[in-house]
């Protein structure tokens, strides 16, 4: 079990950084000027709902998950992040529906700040699962 909650925590640590530095990009790209500070701002108001949902189900997971299949672990956290991040865009748009005008900028800017997090979690659960797998018998 202590396997699979480190292979969860390294997910979710190498997600986080991989989202912020994503964010810190894609800011870099509209204002000319690379922050992390800005990455970390924008990631955390973009796609800050489906990080904690995702780190919530990857952590619950770990835990329920019986044995350790490295595609299938691959699969369930990319799956669960899809999920997790439709439901942070999805708090957006109803977010702007009630709102003014100015709320649809940030439901369009929340899409981008979501793909950005699935890419992280597609890469970061990939390498995880490569770093800590069962060694194998010779």
């Amino acid at each position: 079990m202590s396997r699979r909650l480190a292979r969860a925590a390294l997910a979710i640590a190498l997600t986080a950084v991989l989202t912020i530095v994503g964010c810190a990009l894609v800011s870099f790209a509209q204002t000319g000027g690379f922050s992390l500070g800005d990455g970390a701002r924008f990631a955390a108001t973009s796609a800050g709902l489906g990080f904690l949902l995702w780190a919530v189900t990857a952590v619950v997971n770990a835990l329920r998950t019986p044995t350790v299949v490295t595609r299938r672990t691959v699969t369930v956290s990319v799956l669960s992040a899809l999920v997790a991040a439709l439901t942070n865009v999805l708090f957006w748009v109803v977010l702007a529906v009630f709102a003014s005008e100015w709320a649809w900028l940030f439901a369009g800017i929340a899409v981008i700040g979501s793909l950005v997090f699935v890419v992280a979690v597609w890469v970061s659960s990939a390498v995880a699962s490569i770093l800590l797998r069962h060694p194998t018998k010779p």
